[in-house]
């Protein structure tokens, strides 16, 4: 009989992002080929996002505007989820390998100026990118400054998981500045929500602490998330930055709380992160303005993903695939309903499609 144990060693359903990746994997089943992982790695996430597309208004309207607000409570629990994994999947300890993890921060900034600097250049040069206003380039930067790799035994690879977690922070402000319109009011909400967040972590520590059966253990876990996600949704804040103040709580005080939260997690990440990536497809407006302004981003993130590994410091250029964050930070923004980061989250998604894409090619072209 296969035997296995819970874990977060397979990335959910092949999304292509190091955060889902296990820091305790354990598995006694056989692994997946190699080029088997490789193509998921490249296409699911892409697929994924294609099928919200055409289940949306814009498609076959499965997924229509009164799908979307039944679905619209949970999509911050699901957001507030990925912000919990991403620090489980951080390998080593939070405070060490400052090295090792400077190769994929370097990346990711020098991506999102790229990008956003960028989409400002060819907005301002021409009118074919219209949509690209200042909130729209920076919030598509930040997108462009986050990546994936693929699965990978080795510790580094894996601790490339951290360049996740500066887009996340200062996605987390700029949603508040964009909201609030001053950063003394967007600093306020933000610390504000931050409290919230370690409170409602330290009461879900202390609850799982405790010696109880497993049903009483999820309950406790799942009404974690869903105050989580609750409290950053009514102060229209970022439900990933909730997430990711809980998981640094968890992982820092770590006990038999963080071991049952990450199992908890393994159980509900599937449905929650398919769900985030069919809902930010379905909100998707295809149209020849988002069309051009995500062609450009797909192009200006790859320039800058390969200029940032050589501003880096790297043996030689890499090309990760565009990860999930960027599409959960981007969902995450539009949530304010402000109309810049409607036409963000739409060049987000199609732009992320095109970038696996030329991701795909680059390294089948490398490989022959």
């Amino acid at each position: 009989m296969t035997r296995r144990v819970a874990d977060l060693s397979s990335e959910p359903l092949g999304l292509p992002h190091a955060s889902l990746a296990s820091s305790t994997a354990e598995t006694i089943a056989p692994a997946a080929p190699a080029s088997r992982r490789a193509w998921a790695t490249r296409t699911d996430t892409s697929v994924l996002l294609a099928v919200g597309v055409m289940l949306g208004p814009q498609g076959f309207a499965i997924l229509n505007a009164g799908t979307l607000a039944l679905l619209d409570p949970v999509v911050p629990v699901a957001l507030a989820a990925l912000g919990v994994l991403t620090v489980f999947d951080l390998g080593g300890t939070l405070g060490r390998r400052a090295q090792a993890f400077a190769e994929p921060i370097t990346r990711g900034v020098v991506a999102a100026a790229v990008v956003a600097g960028g989409l400002l250049m060819l907005a301002t040069v021409t009118n074919l990118l219209f949509a690209a206003t200042w909130m729209t380039a920076v919030a598509l930067g930040i997108c462009a400054s986050t990546s994936s790799a693929p699965h990978a035994p080795d510790e580094a690879e894996r601790e490339r998981g951290f360049d996740a977690l500066l887009p996340i922070v200062i996605g987390g402000l700029a949603i508040g500045a964009w909201r609030d319109g001053t950063p003394q009011q967007a600093t306020a909400v933000a610390v504000q929500m931050l409290a919230i967040s370690l409170l409602v972590a330290g009461a879900g520590w202390l609850l799982l602490d405790r010696r109880g059966t497993e049903q009483e253990q999820r309950v406790f876990g799942a009404g974690t998330l869903l105050l989580l996600g609750g409290a950053a949704d009514y102060l229209a804040s970022s439900a990933l930055l909730a997430g990711l103040a809980a998981g640094v709580f968890w992982r820092t005080t770590g006990g038999p709380a963080s071991d049952i939260t990450r199992r908890d997690l393994t159980h509900l990440q599937h449905p929650l992160l398919a769900l985030v990536l069919l809902v930010a497809g379905a909100q998707t407006v295809v149209s020849p303005a988002t069309l051009a302004l995500a062609c450009a981003y797909a192009v200006l993130r790859t320039l800058g993903v390969l200029a940032g590994s050589i501003a880096a410091g790297a043996a030689a250029p890499r090309l990760p695939s565009p990860g999930i964050i960027g599409v959960a930070f981007a969902l995450n923004a539009a949530r304010g309903g402000a109309a810049e980061m409607s036409v963000a989250l739409s060049a987000a998604v199609l732009g992320t499609i095109g970038a696996q894409l030329l991701t795909g090619m680059a390294r089948e072209r490398a490989a022959a």
